[in-house]
């Protein structure tokens, strides 16, 4: 199953990140290929997306489905594909910043190595993608203030049927660019929230 984490710092404390997390309507509109999202209670909610390469080269439906609201620090939710031999999972974690060589942190993965057939295909993937999601997000840290927090997002993917692994192939190259972008997007806009409430505070 494809998997890619992204953490980022955010100059806001961790309950404006909660606060703006646990609202899906907020961050919904973020991901990548967003066309739609509908509520159905507080659990479950049908997403539809719509992208250019691999299996979201057309509009796709997804059910989403909240696994756990432990506010103020964790969002876990599973995906599954409508229309698609699709399923995932993603987490978004919140706390504070890690210490620089905190041993709890533990060392940076190490992603294993590619040969030069998997590197060449994986940049292929990426170019398209960055073609058709030439609007990528940068972080733009605001330092409203000391109370910095940490965001960390997780992602996994997996397709099935007779063509999963070549499906997995092709999401695999997307899915760090996708979960980077979401979380400074995220980021961002809470820092921005964050601003504009100190400023009319004072």
């Amino acid at each position: 199953m494809p998997e890619v984490a992204y953490t980022t710092v955010v100059h806001a404390p961790q309950t404006a990140i909660w606060d703006f997390v646990k609202v899906m309507d907020n961050w919904a509109p973020y991901v990548t290929g967003y066309q739609s999202h509908e509520v159905i209670d507080d659990s479950d909610s049908i997403w539809t997306l719509k992208g250019d390469v691999g299996v979201l080269s057309r509009v796709v439906q997804f059910r989403v489905h909240i696994t756990e609201w432990a506010g103020p620090a964790r969002v876990a939710f599973t995906m599954s594909g409508i229309d698609e031999q699709t399923e995932g999972e993603g987490l978004f974690v919140m706390g504070p910043v890690a210490a620089e060589g905190d041993a709890a942190a533990g060392p940076a993965p190490v992603p294993p190595r590619k040969g030069w057939w998997q590197s060449l295909r994986s940049r292929v993937i990426l170019f398209f993608y960055r073609r058709s999601n030439p609007q990528q997000t940068e972080r733009i840290v605001s330092q409203t203030g000391p109370a910095a927090s940490q965001l960390a997002f997780t992602l996994r993917m997996k397709s099935g049927g007779v063509i999963g692994p070549v499906v997995d192939a092709m999401i695999e190259p997307m899915l760090a660019p996708a979960a980077e972008d979401l979380a400074n997007k995220i980021a961002n806009q809470v820092e921005r929230l964050a601003a504009h409430g100190e400023a009319s505070g004072g």
